[in-house]
């Protein structure tokens, strides 16, 4: 339990104060660029130069066996490759380019279609003077639901030089870096060593500040009475246009010892994000594995979150989630041979079920549309399993690299996304980044949804709404009439009302199966919805000769709109005047009361009315989330 009267507690949310903003002025190639520092705790202004901001030349990305793509950039070692995506669908792949022991850049490519080479329009090579050792940078699509805040790339990285952690933002992928932001924090970090990020990364943090952003994790060392080698240490930013105002939070080791800490990892889901990370127990010289899940609204602190434990003796984790599903993946060291170890939670970190992988180094894990993506170096090659099925079973292994021993067996050579994988590859006289797109299984089935989009509102209705899922167009040679449908699930756990053969949908091609089902369990499956969201709904059954299969299809769902009091579909002054007529005139009341308490009190008056008005007209706060 956390000890508020700690003193040691204080010093913690004082750490990082200040964020200085560099802004990255590199016109053209050629040029000799300046680079522009503000801080917005002193509104100072100094001027750096850059070395170079330096477009690659496409023909340096070249097409391999396949789908493979390499780059081959520059006289440097490129490493630690990151991916993610943008809103529009474009890949963005980061990397370090490591050109002498104490002088690495920065490396960033996008496409729209990352298969095709002409796509890579934009490869920039980056090259500080006032950061020469920039490394670990981890690129990150951050999204909130709020249209106020940022919305965009965020990275991390550090500069072992000069002791330097921070984070920079890209609103536009496709300008080049004169809109680029780096931020540091002017607080000495010694010895800094990683950096991490991950997407669909935004959370309320209740905490003094009450901040509101992203958060990222660093390793380096903590002085003050602490002196903690290595120590985990997590940052929230609340990002304003070019500036931002962090919160950090350092494990000070008081309920479990972490550090000296390496090789970390996070997977970010709605309200909480999982950490993990490799711990050298020094006593025993021993490494372990730690596991944290932090939710910001609740207890953020990283030392003093209630879920922290040993998963198990290890090196070199990588971590997925995707609702209460975490995967853990990591080097197994109780043998002489390196091999892949799993351990799973199906409920959100409370228990884990650990499993032998087989032989390999350096794993790296994922979820896409609920199949996980495990990556794995074994003889210098990189393999490919899936799981279909939570990890009970996996697939047989698939070689990705064209060429035998060209993968590079090291610290963090693999990157996982749903939008591709990329490693390292050692074929040529440098180091350079491998990429590929994921391979897609192809569905066993089609499947369509009626209505489409839904919204919460249906689930008020007097009486109960219906809807229909079509099921036809097998891929497996199996035919619809073996599908056993006493057996069909959907989303796990809703049984269909009915299941009928008919003979053809708009769609499909020859014999469907369509299913009904009450609307209000299927949305309810979802809860609690906010705004418009795409969401997932899978279809479960087994066939006559005892094969399981499970489709997927997307469904869009309005969810609730807080202080839409009168149910339109968006909060205004008309929600203001339909909560006056309800208060005072005996009008209706609303539809979905939650959605009526503006301020998020629990009661529904007057002052709901004059909060919307205030938030309608003055922009004052917005609406409470309390469905």
């Amino acid at each position: 339990m956390k000890n508020k009267s700690n003193k040691n507690k204080k010093i913690k949310y004082m750490i990082s104060a200040t964020t200085i903003i560099v802004l990255l002025l590199a016109a053209t190639i050629g040029t000799n660029p300046v680079l522009s520092k503000t801080s917005d705790s002193f509104n100072e202004e100094i001027s750096f130069s850059i070395e170079k901001a330096e477009l690659v030349q496409q023909s340096n990305v070249k097409n391999l066996n396949g789908d493979d793509i390499l780059f081959e950039i520059g006289d440097g070692d490129d490493r630690l490759p990151s991916l993610t995506m943008d809103d529009e669908g474009r890949t963005i792949l980061t990397w370090t380019q490591d050109v002498s022991p104490t002088e690495s850049s920065m490396g960033i490519a996008y496409a729209e279609d990352p298969v095709d080479l002409s796509s890579w329009e934009a490869i920039w090579i980056i090259t500080i003077y006032s950061f020469p050792h920039i490394t670990y940078c981890d690129t990150a699509f951050i999204e909130s639901a709020d249209p106020y805040n940022y919305q965009g790339l965020l990275g991390t990285f550090i500069d072992r030089e000069n002791e330097i952690i921070g984070y920079y933002t890209i609103d536009d992928i496709t300008q080049d870096p004169t809109e680029l932001f780096f931020n540091y924090f002017t607080t000495n970090n010694i010895d800094p060593s990683y950096a991490v990020i991950d997407d669909h990364n935004w959370y309320e943090t209740l905490n003094p500040q009450h901040t509101i952003g992203p958060y990222y994790m660093y390793i380096h060392d903590i002085q003050y009475e602490y002196m903690i080698p290595s120590c985990p240490t997590i940052f929230q930013t609340q990002i304003y246009e070019e500036t931002g105002h962090s919160i950090t939070f350092f494990d000070g080791q008081s309920n479990l010892i972490t550090a000296p800490a390496s090789d970390p990892d996070m997977a970010c889901i709605e309200n909480r994000f999982h950490l993990t990370w490799q711990y050298h127990d020094q006593s025993t010289e021993t490494d372990k594995i730690v596991w944290k899940k932090i939710v910001p609204i609740s207890q953020a602190d990283i030392e003093y979150t209630p879920y922290q434990q040993y998963i198990d003796d290890g090196m070199h984790p990588s971590i997925a989630a995707d609702e209460n599903k975490v995967i853990t993946v990591y080097e197994d060291i109780s043998s002489r041979s390196t091999s892949i170890k799993s351990a799973i939670s199906e409920d959100d970190g409370d228990t884990w079920d650990y499993a032998m992988l087989g032989p390999g180094s350096h794993p790296d894990v994922e979820i896409v549309d609920g199949v996980i993506y495990l990556g794995y170096v074994d003889e210098a090659n990189l393999y490919l399993i899936t799981s279909e099925d939570n990890g009970q079973t996996w697939s047989e292994p698939e070689q990705i690299n064209d060429i035998d021993g060209t993968v590079e067996a090291e610290e963090n050579c693999i990157e996982i996304h749903k939008s591709g994988i990329a490693w390292v590859d050692n074929r040529g006289e440098t180091l350079d980044i491998c990429y590929q797109p994921l391979p897609v299984k192809e569905p066993i089935a089609k499947t369509l949804i009626s209505p489409d989009p839904m919204s919460v509102l249906m689930m008020y209705t007097l009486e109960p709404m219906i809807s229909k899922i079509y099921l036809g167009d097998l891929t497996d040679g199996h035919i619809i009439t073996e599908i056993d449908t006493s057996t069909i699930q959907i989303n796990g756990d809703i049984t269909p009302i009915s299941c009928d053969v008919i003979s053809s949908h708009p769609g499909f091609s020859g014999e469907v199966l369509q299913l009904q089902f009450e609307i209000a369990p299927f949305i309810q499956s979802y809860m609690p919805l906010w705004d418009i969201t795409q969401q997932q709904y899978t279809v479960s059954a087994i066939f006559t000769d005892e094969t399981e299969f499970q489709v997927k299809g997307d469904v869009t769902i309005t969810g609730h709109i807080s202080g839409d009091a009168n149910c339109d579909g968006k909060a205004n002054v008309g929600d203001a005047v339909y909560l006056i007529n309800y208060v005072f005139n005996d009008g209706p009341q609303p539809q979905i009361p939650c959605q009526g308490d503006a301020n998020g009190d629990g009661d529904i008056n007057v002052g709901d009315a004059v909060y919307l008005i205030n938030y309608v007209f003055y922009s004052g706060p917005g609406p409470v989330n309390i469905c």
